[in-house]
C-alpha cells in the first residue's frame, strides 16, 4: 500500500522520524470500535493492539489517526504512539447527552486528520436548520472545511428551496442537493472531493451516508436500510467508524449517526456565524454580549431585519454549550463565566418579551 494514497505527508513523516527502526512502522487507523483496531500500513492491513498502560491514561487512537506501530508478526502490531493530529472532530460523552445542568460535559474525538467533512442531511424529516448550524460550527471548530449535502432530493418537491435555506445559515459553505440512491449528484461530490484528501461524513442515522459511500465506491461496502415510517429516524445500520480508500487517491471515513452535536470551540462558532462577527464591529462596547447593551450592532441588525432572531438565539446557545464543554477540558474556568452566561440568557428572555 502506498501511504501517500491514504493521507501520509511530510508533516507526519517528520513526527514519525524518532520512531524509525526496530520494527516500528507508520500506520493509519482505519477501524476503531470498543478497543478493537485495524491499521493500514505499507505491508497491508494489520490488527492493532493497545497496551494496558495506554488504556489507563494514554491518548487512545481514533479512526484517521497516524500511529507508530511495532510489528509483532505479519498480521499484528502494537500501537506505540499516536502522532500529533492535524485536525479532529469531537463528540460529547453518551452518558452526558441528557444533562442540561451547568455541570461540565466532556468531549472525545470522533475522527482525526480530516481535510473535508461532508455534512449529510436527508431531505425528509431530518432537515433542521438549527442542527445544520451546529454541524458547521462543530466541523469548523475541528479545523476542517465543511460541505453540506442535502440527500434524498428525489423525495423533496422543491430541493432548490432547501438548498437556499441551508445556504442562509452556512455562508461560504458548499451546499448541494443530491440523491445517493439514484446516483444523482454523485459526480458533483467526486469533483468536490478532488484528490489527495481525507474526507469524513457526519449526519443523523438514516441520512444516507452509507448509501453515498457505496455510490462513490461503485460497490456495496456498507449495508443500508430505510428510515422508520413512524418516526422518520434512521435505524443505525452503521455502528462503527471506518476508513475506506476510494478512487482518486482519497480516503473516506463513514461514521454512525450522531445523536448529539456537541460544539466546544468558540472559533468554530465564530466561523459558523460570520455575519454576527461583522455586525459586532458596530457595537459600542468591545465586550458586548449582544443581549441588552445599548449601542449593540448585532441587536440593531435584528431590529432592522438584517439578522434573524432565531439565528442569534442559536449563536448564544452554542456559546453557552461551548463554555460547559470547555470547563471539562480546562478546570480553571472561573465561576463568574457560568454566572455571565446565566445573566445573558436571562436578559435574552426579557428582551424577547
Amino acid at each position: 500500500m502506498v501511504l501517500e494514497n491514504i493521507g501520509w505527508n511530510g508533516s507526519f513523516a517528520r513526527e514519525f522520524a524518532k520512531f524509525e527502526g526496530g520494527g516500528v512502522v507508520p500506520a493509519r487507523v482505519c477501524f476503531a470500535s470498543r478497543g478493537h483496531y485495524r491499521l493500514l500500513a505499507e505491508n497491508g492491513e494489520l490488527v492493532g493492539l493497545v497496551s494496558g498502560k495506554r488504556r489507563q491514561g494514554g491518548l487512545m487512537p481514533v479512526v484517521g489517526d497516524w500511529v507508530a506501530a511495532e510489528l509483532l508478526d505479519f498480521e499484528t502490531a502494537l500501537i506505540k504512539e499516536v502522532l500529533p493530529r492535524q485536525s479532529q472532530i469531537l463528540k460529547s460523552d453518551a452518558a452526558e447527552r441528557k444533562s442540561f445542568s451547568d455541570a461540565p460535559v466532556s468531549v472525545n474525538p470522533v475522527v482525526s486528520n480530516v481535510d473535508l467533512c461532508l455534512i449529510v442531511c436527508g431531505l425528509d424529516r431530518d432537515f433542521n436548520l438549527r442542527r445544520l448550524e451546529r454541524y458547521v460550527a462543530l466541523v469548523y471548530g475541528g479545523g476542517v472545511q465543511p460541505a453540506i449535502l442535502l440527500n434524498k432530493a428525489d423525495l423533496c418537491p422543491d430541493p432548490e428551496s432547501m438548498v437556499a435555506q441551508a445556504s442562509s445559515v452556512a455562508a461560504g459553505v458548499f451546499v448541494a442537493a443530491i440523491s445517493a440512491r439514484e446516483s444523482s449528484g454523485v459526480a458533483l461530490v467526486r469533483d468536490l472531493i478532488g484528490s489527495g484528501k481525507t474526507v469524513c461524513m457526519l449526519g443523523s442515522s438514516g441520512a444516507g451516508k452509507s448509501t453515498l459511500l457505496n455510490s462513490l465506491m461503485g460497490s456495496q461496502l456498507r449495508a443500508t436500510s430505510s428510515t422508520s415510517d413512524h418516526s422518520g429516524k434512521g435505524r443505525h445500520t452503521t455502528t462503527s467508524r471506518e476508513l475506506f480508500p476510494i478512487p482518486g487517491g482519497n480516503v473516506l471515513i463513514d461514521t454512525p449517526g450522531l445523536r448529539e452535536v456537541a460544539v466546544s470551540s468558540f472559533t468554530g462558532i465564530e466561523l459558523a456565524f460570520p455575519e454576527i462577527s461583522a455586525f459586532a464591529e458596530n457595537c459600542r462596547f468591545r465586550d458586548c454580549s449582544h443581549t441588552s447593551e445599548p449601542g449593540c450592532g448585532v441587536l440593531a441588525a435584528v431590529g432592522e431585519g438584517l439578522l434573524d432572531w432565531e439565528r442569534l438565539e442559536s449563536y448564544h446557545k452554542l456559546q453557552k454549550d461551548a463554555v460547559r464543554r470547555q470547563k471539562a477540558a480546562d478546570g480553571t474556568l472561573a465561576a463568574e463565566e457560568r454566572a455571565k452566561w446565566r445573566s445573558i440568557h436571562k436578559s435574552m428572555r426579557h428582551l424577547k418579551k
